[in-house]
């Protein structure tokens, strides 16, 4: 199951490319929750899946003193990243989190899009780990598809990965027992669809009031919305071709600096 499923994500990440040139929806609520949700003088922030490392870069300039370990099953994801999303403060590192050992202690761990695809069968083992992983008043930060979102797919018989489970409140609520945290932060995010993405926060210490200061509270400060102009200038630029253009370029751009690696 694990070389079918790095198979897969290594074919996968050429979805990734797309979105860079072109925009994800989804990637940017979920950065605008990293922006929100990390505390910024955090000094280790763990990514488990970055993909194409967008994520993990994001981070880097959320916590600037920070030192950010990312780790991945697809070998071609972290070629990706290692190209395209290079920092001297980031380390990426291909391994399987269901099988392999990872060492350290991190303020911060971050599974973007990542906790619907550890088996079932594997969470005990996968909380044990990151029961290892947190720091004592560490923070896991999480996004993911809702029910209602996996349950479409399922009946619409695609979208589906290869390993892609239907999450519930109530699992998240055990992974924060299992974790000695607690659910801090939830909430439904409307992406494509009506609530169709999760957002939450687990973290250790929350069974004690802290002073409230700016880099530490949840708050989520609202997702990024469109300007005016914006909209006008997506508009224009589709209508007249000049969209197109502009997403060919950036494509070739990345496959030029991809080829050149």
């Amino acid at each position: 199951m694990t070389r079918e499923v790095e198979a897969y994500s290594d074919e996968f990440s050429q979805r990734f490319l797309k979105d860079i040139v072109e925009g994800n929806r989804r990637v940017d609520c979920q950065l605008a929750l990293l922006s929100s949700a990390i505390p910024l003088d955090v000094r280790a922030v763990l990514v488990i899946g970055f993909g194409s490392g967008q994520g993990a870069h994001h981070v880097a300039a959320v916590a600037r003193d920070a030192t950010i370990t990312g780790v991945d099953i697809s070998t071609e994801n972290q070629r990706i990243a290692q190209t395209l999303f290079a920092h001297p403060r980031i380390q990426y590192r291909k391994l399987d989190v269901t099988k392999d050992h990872l060492d350290g202690i991190y303020d911060v761990v971050i599974l973007p899009d990542v906790y619907e695809h550890i088996p079932a069968t594997s969470r005990r083992e996968f909380h044990a780990q990151l029961n290892r992983l947190l720091a004592p008043a560490g923070r896991l930060i999480l996004t993911l598809p809702s029910p209602g979102h996996q349950s479409m797919l399922r009946n619409r018989g695609e979208g589906l990965q290869i390993v892609d489970e239907t999450v519930t409140l109530d699992d998240l609520i055990k992974l924060a027992c299992e974790v000695n945290g607690a659910v801090t932060y939830f909430n439904s995010i409307s992406v494509w669809g009506s609530n169709d993405y999760l957002h939450a926060v687990i973290e250790r210490g929350a069974d004690r009031e802290l002073p409230l200061t700016a880099q530490g509270r949840i708050p989520i400060k609202g997702w990024p919305r469109q300007s005016p102009v914006s909209r006008i200038w997506r508009i224009v630029s589709e209508r007249s071709g000049l969209g197109r253009f502009l997403r060919a370029w950036r494509r070739r751009r990345l496959e030029s600096k991809m080829a050149a690696k």
